[in-house]
Formats: structure tokens, C-alpha cells, sequence
């Protein structure tokens, strides 16, 4: 499905984006993001839909994976593995764009950082699933445990990302509030 050359490529992208993440992280206190690439992190809330949708569904495979009826099937592996690729590499972006965005004013408080840190963690589980998951050791335990950290992590950094943006209780506000 995808050619050696292109992975290998998309596997170095996604190992270089993670250590841009481990710098903006590291340096963060020092950081100042210049204007011209603020609009980018304002992308976040634009961009972050659609690998949210990918992890799901590749995690989703990725569950399956070494059950019999899908384990020596080669077009199942190799989606999964290209879906889990492509939503990985769009985590880390989307991870780096909200890095940026959150330097602007407005953004601090201890629901970001719970948000930042899950999303960061979802990007790290993920890319750690892409890159070793052909590996002896890594099993159906591992892809299990794999696929359901990430998919409640996507959750729960979900959650708190509509807290930042719409606020508290946004979802249940109109059925539990005085007025209803």
C-alpha cells in the first residue's frame, strides 16, 4: 500500500516531529511564537478533527489485529498500518499547533495543561504503536492496551479541549441548569 521509500520517510517525519514536540516542550518557558506563524496554531481547532477520526479508526483496527480472521490478512495490515502512520503524523501536527496557539493570550490555567499533556501523551502512544508494532514482542496485548489508551486518551484531551473553548458543562448545560 505505501511504498518502503514513503514509509521510511513518513517514519523519520514522525520521529522528527516528536522531537520538535520534546523541544517546544522543554523550551517552553523560552519560546515565543513569532506572528507569522500564529495563524497556524490557530488552525488547531481546525485541523484536530481529522486525525482524531484516523487514530479512531486505526486503533480500532489495531484492536482486531491479531485475531484470527485478520492476522494474515495483508491488506488489513497494511491500512492499518498506513491509517495509524498518516493519523500519528497528523497528531504531532496537530500537537504542534496547539503548542503554538497556546502561547497566545488567553490560554493558561490548569485545564490546558491537562488538555496539552494528554494530547501530547496521545501523540507518543501513537507514534510508539506505528514504529514498533512490528516488532517480536509487540503482541495483542500490547496493540490492545495500545489502542484503548489512546482512544480514552482522545476522550479525555477532548473533553478538556471543549472546556478551554465552549467552557464548563457545555454539553449537559441546557438539560441540567435551572431553567430546564
Amino acid at each position: 500500500m505505501i511504498k518502503n521509500t514513503h514509509k521510511n520517510i513518513a517514519n523519520n517525519l514522525l520521529a522528527g516531529l516528536n522531537i520538535f514536540i520534546l523541544f517546544l516542550l522543554a523550551a517552553e518557558s523560552y519560546v515565543t511564537i513569532p506572528q507569522w506563524l500564529q495563524p497556524i496554531g490557530r488552525m488547531h481547532a481546525l485541523v484536530l478533527h481529522f486525525p482524531i477520526v484516523i487514530l479512531i479508526l486505526a486503533m480500532l483496527m489495531e484492536f482486531f489485529r491479531f485475531r484470527t480472521e485478520f492476522a494474515k490478512e495483508k491488506f488489513y495490515a497494511e491500512f492499518t498500518s498506513a491509517l495509524l502512520l498518516v493519523g500519528a503524523l497528523l497528531s504531532a501536527v496537530t500537537v504542534i499547533m496547539g503548542l503554538f496557539l497556546s502561547h497566545e493570550p488567553g490560554y493558561e490555567g490548569g485545564t490546558l495543561q491537562l488538555h496539552k499533556w494528554f494530547g501530547v501523551s496521545i501523540t507518543f502512544i501513537s507514534s510508539f504503536i506505528c514504529l514498533f508494532r512490528d516488532s517480536v514482542r509487540y503482541g495483542a496485548k500490547t496493540a490492545m492496551a495500545g489502542a484503548v489508551a489512546v482512544v480514552c486518551g482522545l476522550m479525555v484531551t477532548g473533553h478538556y479541549g471543549a472546556v478551554i473553548t465552549h467552557g464548563e458543562n457545555f454539553i449537559l448545560e441546557p438539560v441540567t441548569s435551572k431553567k430546564a
